[in-house]
């Protein structure tokens, strides 16, 4: 049947591009984490191919007459082959905000004081349930 085209196709590409037909894992699990990993893929090619639609031909959600549309088969194999290096990307950036984040908290730093002449508690009234800490 003809509804069943764009299915067949998605099977095709998914079995081509992502070699996902023989599975690598061994488990239940391993491959579901397969299949999971390979329909992300293909989410995120959509959702990539869709934003550069609506760059190319306007604000419109579908293009019109004479728009152009995303290759899906070829913007899942440009989504797979550069996966790594995004991710990668992705991973240095949030480093350098780790390493940002940490030094910003290290410029704060307070010195400990461990010889105090005052033992320090707390002022917060014990609760009608919480029975009292033992010292």
């Amino acid at each position: 049947s003809h509804q069943r085209w764009s299915i067949e196709e998605l099977y095709k590409t998914v079995k081509q591009t992502l070699s996902m037909e023989a599975f690598h894992a061994q488990s239940l699990r391993g491959v579901q984490q397969e299949l999971i990993a390979g329909m992300t893929l293909i989410a995120l090619a959509r959702v990539m191919s869709n934003d550069c639609e609506t760059l190319i031909n306007g604000s419109n959600h579908r293009p019109t007459r004479g728009g152009l549309r995303a290759n899906q088969k070829n913007a899942l194999s440009v989504v797979y082959n550069g996966f790594e290096e995004m991710m990668l990307r992705f991973t240095k950036s949030c480093a350098t905000f780790v390493r940002t984040t940490l030094a910003r908290i290290a410029d704060c730093m307070q010195p400990d004081r461990p010889h105090r002449s005052t033992h320090r508690f707390s002022q917060k009234p014990i609760g009608k349930w919480k029975p009292p800490k033992p010292s």
